[in-house]
């Protein structure tokens, strides 16, 4: 019924924008945390995770949870490529650009 209604593209739309946005921002803590490290010692001695380091890992725990709704992982993908079968597959963009050059006459010559 989503599919019939082509709702499923507007929800997917907002889940990769989430998933994008939240690459950039593991991106950003990750070079931070190789720039500045992943811990901080205070004064007292006692050391703690950097804030940017607990953004690395708020954001991994983010893809984590986004990337199998959009479809976007092994188990995801195998059960998405199960329920769909032989009847609907994925179309190939270059196909018919492939099989025209394959019948030219000209096929098997380098230039």
């Amino acid at each position: 019924m989503l599919r019939e209604a082509k709702l499923e593209h507007l929800t997917l739309g907002v889940i990769l924008v989430m998933i994008a946005q939240t690459w950039i921002a593991l991106c950003g803590a990750r070079k931070k945390c190789q720039e500045q490290g992943r811990y901080q010692t205070a004064k007292s001695g006692w050391t703690s995770l950097a804030p940017w380091a607990e953004d690395e890992g708020r954001c991994i725990r983010t893809l984590l949870d986004l990337m199998p709704r959009a479809g976007m992982d092994l188990t995801t993908l195998a059960k998405i490529r199960k329920d769909m079968g032989e009847e609907n597959p994925q179309d190939d963009l270059f196909d018919e650009l492939v099989n025209h050059a394959r019948g030219s006459p000209n096929a098997g010559l380098l230039n």
